[in-house]
Order: structure tokens, then C-alpha cells, then sequence
């Protein structure tokens, strides 16, 4: 797809917790979008966010991208992994991170999730 879509596919098969939910969808999304709103392209993306960014952006000091909706989910989903809130407080938000992307970016994003029905019985 060309640069005015943010795409990500991943799979529910062997996910069972809000959080690798939460880490997998994190990790693809915010990954294209940066990407492409710096046109980069990635190679290798891990499911680690951390551990992809600091791939992605190497030893880049500081970077700017506006993006004030995403900010606000990387607050919350920080303050998520810190264990200060509950997988079930992250996992709307985690449902809207497409919509925030493509209001931040004004690309249309899209979003492929295999096994979607597992949704439902993730802990």
C-alpha cells in the first residue's frame, strides 16, 4: 500500500492477555505511522515497542513529530506497563489507537486482525 495508508496485520492465535494484545498492536501501529510520517521505511519490527523504536531510531538524540493524540496513548500505555493501570483500563484505549493515528497523521489507517473473535476471552 502507498504512503497514505498506516498498516498493520497481526494475529490473535497463541495471544491470551490484554497486554501482548496491547504490546502487538503498539508495536505494528505506532511503528508505520512514525515511519511514515518520517518517511522511513522499517525493516524488522520486533513486538517489544522499546526494543523497536530504539531500532528504529538508533542514535537519535532527540526528534520531534507532532503528534498529540498518540503522545496521549504512549502516556497511558506507559504508565500501563508500569503496572499503574489495569489491563482492562488500556484496552479501549488500545481499540481507538487507529483512530488517533489517522487523525494525528491524516493517513487512513488499516488494521488486519486474524482470530478477531478472541478479543472477547483475552485476561
Amino acid at each position: 500500500m502507498s504512503s497514505e495508508y498506516v498498516v498493520a496485520k497481526i494475529s490473535l492465535e497463541g495471544i491470551s492477555l490484554i497486554e501482548e494484545f496491547a504490546d502487538e498492536i503498539t508495536s505494528k501501529l505506532v511503528l508505520d505511522a512514525l515511519s511514515k510520517s518520517l518517511k522511513i521505511k522499517t525493516k524488522n519490527i520486533s513486538s517489544s515497542i522499546v526494543g523497536s523504536l530504539n531500532q528504529f531510531l538508533g542514535s537519535i538524540k532527540t526528534l520531534s513529530v507532532k503528534m498529540p493524540n498518540l503522545e496521549s496513548y504512549i502516556d497511558r500505555y506507559t504508565l500501563f506497563k508500569e503496572s499503574k493501570l489495569k489491563p482492562s483500563e488500556i484496552l479501549d484505549h488500545v481499540l481507538l489507537l487507529p483512530q488517533r493515528i489517522a487523525e494525528d497523521s491524516g493517513k487512513n489507517v488499516v488494521l488486519m486482525i486474524d482470530e478477531f473473535q478472541k478479543v472477547r476471552t483475552l485476561r
